[in-house]
């Protein structure tokens, strides 16, 4: 089995290092179950008791790329909204494993295709199995 080193998989080791009670570099000698090295209670999970808040902090960038996995990087070239179709030039799709060109995609009932036009620089994502866009992030 192979795991995939993106932010989504890197925070669950994290969370999972965290609710094991495995203690961390920079720790204080402290592990994460309000015990230090000798068994005996600690207060609090403040600096030297447990792990240090950036650890398990994630910045939103990280978060929103997590969020974001999947989606393809696009531009709109043409809107055929009659025919619920969407023309794009794309980067790689890596679900797929299509290298980038440009081509038409049927679009998804619960994609709004009025939130974009040609020219827009778009994310989208493919409904597995399918050419079908199933989500799409209009420019901001």
């Amino acid at each position: 089995m192979t795991i995939e080193k993106t932010p989504i998989a890197l925070a669950l080791i994290l969370i999972a290092g965290a609710a094991s009670g495995t203690a961390t570099a920079g720790s204080g000698g402290h592990g994460m179950d309000g015990h230090d090295k000798g068994g005996h209670m600690t207060q609090g999970a403040g600096p030297g008791h447990g792990m240090d808040d950036g650890a398990m902090r994630m910045s939103s960038d990280a978060m929103q790329d997590g969020m974001n996995a999947g989606m393809t990087q696009g531009e709109v070239v043409a809107v055929d909204r009659e025919k619920r179709r969407l023309t794009l030039k794309h980067e790689h799709i890596d679900s797929h494993d299509m290298p980038g060109m440009t081509m038409p995609f049927p679009v998804g009932a619960d994609v709004d295709m009025d939130a974009v036009k040609p020219g827009d620089q778009v994310r989208f994502s493919l409904k597995p199995g399918t050419m079908m866009i199933d989500k799409l992030e209009p420019p901001r």
